[in-house]
C-alpha cells in the first residue's frame, strides 16, 4: 500500500467511525425522477422512447437540499437521432456517491429492431468515462462496502448495457448500471459479479385527449424494481401526465421516499420544470427534502409520440432534414415553424372545403333520388288506373270488378291515417313485411349510400336498407314499426336523440 493510499484510508475510517449513525446511501445515479428528459440516464434504450431528439436536456439533484454538503448529481446530455429506429447522445455528468466524487462524460447508443407488427426489440447501451476523486463530505457509508472501489483518483471506465422489449404501447426494460468498470490507474477490472447493480421496469403509455388536443398528450405509469448489493433492493413507482404545453410527474422510492414535480414547455422549444421528493424511511426521515430541476431545449419541432409500425421508404430523407435544422440559427428554425404551420392550416381549410363540396352533392343526390322514386310513383298509378279504365271500356262485367277493386283501394287510401310531417304508404311488394318503416334517407348511388351507411354506424347506430326494383333506389330506414304511433314516437324524438336529420314514414300494407 503506497502512503498516498494510506493516508486516504485512515482518513476514510476515521469519517466513518464519526458517521457511523448515519444510513448508507446507495452508489447509483439516483436517477430514478428522470422521467420526460435524460431518461437515458435511468436506461440507455429510452434514447429511442422518451428522450426528444433532437434536444439539449440538463438534471441536477440536491439531495437533502444542501448544495454543498452532501451528495448531489449532475448530467448534461445531448440527444440526437440518426433515423426513426437509431438515437445517440452525448453528454456530461458529475455524481458525488457520498464517498466519491466522479466527473466525465457518457456516450450512448439505443437501436431499435422490428420484430413483427407493432412489437420492437431494442438494444441501448451507455459507456462513462470519468475521473475519481475521494469527496469533501460528511455523509460517508460503511467502510465495508462491496461495490465501492478502491479509494484513489484514477480514471474509470463503466458500460452500462439494456434491452427493451415494446409491444404498442407498452414496455419491459431490463439494464445493469454497472455491467462492466474497469480502472485505467490500477489497471484491475471491478466488474464482480458480486458487484452488479440491475434495474427491472415495467411501463405502459395511455395516450389522451386534452384540451381538445391529443399531440404529445398521454399519462404513462411504471414500475421498476433495483437490485444493489450490499443493500435493500429498492421498489418504485412513477406516473407522468405530460402535453404539449406541460407536464407533471409523481413516484414513490422504497428507499428515498415520495416525490412529486411539474414542468412547462415556452415556445415550442424550451422546458423548465422541477421536483422535490421526502424520505419516509426510518434511516432518512430526519434528512430535507431533495429537490430537482429540469431544463430542456428541443432543436427544430418537437416530434409527436407515436408508435411505428413499420419504416416508411423516406424516413432517411425525413433525418437529413431534421440534422440540417440542427444546425440552423434559432430565428430561422421559427421561421420554418410558422411557415409549416401555415401551410398545415391550408391544407386543413382544402380538406374541410372538400369535404362540405362532397356532402352537398350527397345531399342534392339524395334530394334528386326522393323526386325520382316520387314521379315513379306517380307514374305507376297513372299506368295502373289506365289500365284498369282499358279494362272497364272491354267488358262491363269485368268493369264491374275493377271498379269495385278501385273502390276498395281508394277506401284504404281514404283510412290512411293523418300524421305529421312527410308519409307514404305502397301495397305490399319485394317481399318487405308489413308495418311503418322510419325512412333515414334514399340513395340511388351505391357510393353515397354505402358511405351514409358507414355514417350511421360510426354513431353507434344500427341501419337496415331495402331495394325497390319499381324505382331502382335504395331506402334506407332506422327501425321498423307495427303501429303508426311508435313510428311517429320515433320521428318525433329523433330516434331517441340518436339522429339529428330529417325523418318519415314508409307504409307497407299487409296483402
Amino acid at each position: 500500500m503506497n502512503l498516498r493510499t494510506y493516508i486516504l484510508f485512515i482518513a476514510f475510517c476515521i469519517i466513518s467511525t464519526v458517521s457511523s449513525q448515519e444510513a448508507r446511501l446507495p452508489v447509483d445515479f439516483r436517477q430514478h425522477n428522470v422521467l420526460q428528459y435524460n431518461a437515458n440516464l435511468m436506461s440507455p434504450g429510452f434514447s429511442v422512447d422518451w428522450n426528444q431528439p433532437a434536444s439539449l436536456a440538463l438534471w441536477s439533484r440536491w439531495q437533502w437540499q444542501t448544495v454543498d454538503g452532501n451528495p448531489t448529481t449532475l448530467f448534461l446530455n445531448y440527444t440526437g437521432r440518426f433515423k426513426e429506429n437509431a438515437a445517440f447522445g452525448v453528454g456530461f455528468f458529475q455524481h458525488n456517491t457520498g464517498v466519491f466524487l466522479n466527473t466525465g462524460g457518457i456516450l450512448n447508443y439505443a437501436h431499435a429492431f422490428h420484430v413483427g407488427g407493432d412489437a420492437k426489440i431494442t438494444l441501448g447501451i451507455n459507456v462513462f468515462g470519468y475521473q475519481q476523486e475521494l469527496a469533501d463530505d460528511l455523509f460517508i457509508p460503511s467502510p465495508i462496502d462491496p461495490i465501492q472501489p478502491d479509494i484513489v483518483g484514477d480514471f474509470i471506465l463503466q458500460v452500462a448495457p439494456a434491452i427493451h422489449f415494446t409491444s404498442e404501447n407498452l414496455t419491459i426494460a431490463l439494464t445493469s448500471e454497472n455491467f462492466f468498470v474497469h480502472n485505467f490507474g490500477t489497471n484491475e477490472s471491478q466488474s464482480g459479479n458480486n458487484n452488479k447493480i440491475f434495474t427491472g421496469l415495467l411501463g405502459y403509455e395511455y395516450p389522451l385527449t386534452v384540451f381538445g388536443s391529443s399531440e404529445n398528450t398521454f399519462v404513462r405509469p411504471s414500475v421498476y424494481f433495483k437490485s444493489i448489493p450490499g443493500l435493500d433492493g429498492q421498489f418504485g413507482i412513477n406516473t407522468l401526465f405530460s402535453t404539449s404545453k406541460f407536464w407533471a410527474q409523481g413516484g414513490y422510492n422504497s428507499f428515498y421516499g415520495i416525490s412529486g414535480g411539474a414542468g412547462v414547455r415556452l415556445f415550442n422549444h424550451i422546458s423548465l420544470g422541477a421536483a422535490v421528493e421526502f424520505g419516509i424511511d426510518p434511516d432518512v426521515t430526519d434528512k430535507d427534502p431533495t429537490f430537482e430541476l429540469f431544463t430542456a431545449y428541443t432543436f427544430g419541432k418537437r416530434e409527436k409520440r407515436k408508435r411505428v409500425k413499420k419504416e416508411p421508404k423516406d424516413k432517411d430523407l425525413e433525418q437529413e432534414s431534421v440534422e440540417e435544422e440542427i444546425v440552423k440559427s434559432t430565428e430561422e428554425q421559427t421561421k420554418d415553424a410558422f411557415e409549416e404551420a401555415e401551410a398545415l392550416a391550408e391544407a386543413k381549410r382544402t380538406k374541410e372545403a372538400e369535404r362540405k363540396a362532397e356532402i352537398e352533392t350527397q345531399r342534392k343526390d339524395s334530394l334528386r333520388a326522393i323526386e325520382r322514386a316520387k314521379e315513379a310513383e306517380i307514374t305507376k298509378i297513372r299506368e295502373e288506373k289506365r289500365r284498369i279504365d282499358s279494362i272497364t271500356n272491354a267488358t262491363t262485367v269485368e268493369a264491374e270488378k275493377k271498379a269495385a277493386a278501385l273502390k276498395e283501394k281508394n277506401e284504404k287510401e281514404a283510412a290512411k291515417p293523418a300524421t305529421q310531417g312527410r308519409y307514404e304508404e305502397v301495397a305490399n311488394e319485394d317481399g318487405l313485411t308489413p308495418g311503418y318503416y322510419l325512412i333515414a334517407n334514399v340513395f340511388g348511388t351505391q357510393k353515397y349510400f354505402d358511405k351514409f351507411v358507414l355514417s350511421l354506424k360510426n354513431k353507434g347506430l344500427k341501419p337496415k336498407s331495402f331495394f325497390r326494383k319499381l324505382n331502382g333506389y335504395n331506402y334506407v330506414y332506422l327501425e321498423r314499426y307495427n303501429t303508426l304511433l311508435a313510428a311517429e314516437k320515433a320521428r318525433d324524438s329523433q330516434f331517441n336523440g340518436a339522429y339529428s336529420d330529417e325523418l318519415w314514414i314508409y307504409r307497407v300494407l299487409d296483402d
